[in-house]
């Protein structure tokens, strides 16, 4: 099954450009890069994957960048694409693809997957400013969730959706009813591909707490992070504040360590794509947050593995929690991070989420408990936002998603 970036990335493929794939962890970074290395083949294209989880290569790369030549057959006139898993195990990996762009792009085109360690290095915007183009794999969206799990029927009427106005009860009724069952799974598993794939409720717990306990241990070592259980501790607190405003000082203070040490952790989830922070949206009103953000789950998945809750959705106290990071998650797989906000004033009133500066959404499990009155502060106050209601249960005359 393919991944929507490995086509993206392909639309790309003759420019002059590193081409950077990162994200968390089991999320299928070098099953795209053969992917694209196939077809890179098919155009007749002359291609050569390496991974540095082989030591031989990683010896000699880290002698020289130039020793890719010893490697590789050096061509003096055909552009040859080379695919490089696994990036960060280099000493000075950003120092060997800003090497090659300088010297050697119209001859060599370089596509690299690297994981968190790499995408933390320090050097890593400086040095490669105007040289990169980074992309980041994500989980499964809830599309490509029906598309692995055989429903590409589903995952069409999903992709059909107006991203603006996403309305499942455009669908027709048969089917979508059979797209609210499947996101219920998606609801709880997320989208890590081998979970979505796996056989079984108890396989795929398997598989997530085995993700909790041993591929965040070593996003956190490579990071520099020997404290696990501190960071362990940070996110079963975040878990239980999935769409709630951040207090720092508090998390710290019931952590037992310093700000300097919360925001260390804090940078570190979310540059292993665990969890995203969004900021309030604010311009007229005095009362209006300012500075807190929002917390969410990146994986749904994830979230449940850490709260150690597996059961459906409808039957759980925290569903409303749940379902406002799915809804996260939806806006996340089609806007920049940076474009998702909320609004939230001293007072309480609060919209939990606005798009791109131009569309609000405000997302409750039921729809009765859906008061429309109570949004006349934000609609006088922000009369261009277009506000829209989402609910999973009774949304007659609201968005169902």
């Amino acid at each position: 099954m393919e991944r929507h970036i490995v086509a993206q990335i392909m639309q790309r493929m003759e420019l002059d450009e590193l081409v950077l794939l990162t994200g968390a962890r089991q999320t299928g970074k070098t099953t795209a890069i053969e992917q694209i290395a196939g077809h890179l083949q098919k155009k007749g294209c002359e291609v050569y994957y390496l991974t540095l989880e082989d030591p031989e290569y990683l010896r000699i790369l880290n002698g020289h960048p130039d020793n890719l030549w010893q490697i590789l057959p050096r061509k003096e006139r055909a552009r040859i694409f080379v695919l490089i898993d696994e990036i960060q195990y280099l000493e000075n990996p950003t120092n060997f693809l800003k090497y090659h762009y300088d010297l050697n792009r119209q001859k060599l085109k370089l596509i690299v997957t690297g994981s968190s360690g790499f995408y933390l290095d320090r050097h890593f915007d400086d040095s490669l400013a105007g040289r990169k183009k980074l992309y980041t794999l994500p989980t499964l969206s809830f599309e490509e969730f029906l598309l692995f799990k055989g429903r590409s029927e589903l995952a069409a009427k999903i992709a059909a959706l107006d991203a603006t106005n996403p309305d499942l009860r455009a669908i027709p009724l048969i089917q979508r009813r059979e797209i609210l069952a499947l996101s219920d799974e998606y609801l709880i598993y997320g989208g890590y591909p081998a979970v979505v794939l796996a056989p079984t409720n108890a396989l795929k717990q398997e598989i997530l707490f085995e993700l909790f306990s041993s591929y965040l241990k070593r996003d956190f070592l490579e990071s520099g992070i020997s404290n696990a259980t501190g960071i362990y501790h940070l996110l079963k607190l975040l878990a239980f504040q999935t769409g709630s405003e951040l207090n720092k000082s508090s998390l710290a203070t019931e952590l037992g360590i310093n700000r300097l040490s919360l925001d260390n952790m804090m940078h570190v989830l979310q540059k292993t794509f665990h969890i995203a922070l969004i900021t309030p949206y604010f311009s007229g009103h005095p009362k209006e947050l300012r500075k807190m953000p929002k917390l969410y789950f990146m994986d749904l998945g994830l979230l449940n593995t850490v709260l150690r809750k597996f059961g459906l959705p409808a039957e759980r106290e925290d569903r409303g929690r749940l379902y406002e990071n799915y809804i996260f998650r939806y806006f996340s797989d089609t806007n920049p991070n940076s474009d998702i906000q909320f609004w939230r004033t001293q007072g309480g009133n609060e919209v939990d989420f606005i798009i791109g500066g131009q569309k609000a959404y405000e997302v409750k499990w039921n729809g009765k408990h859906l008061n429309p009155k109570r949004f006349e502060l934000f609609r006088n106050t922000y009369p261009e936002l277009d506000l829209q209601f989402v609910a999973r249960e009774n949304s007659e005359g609201y968005l169902l998603l």
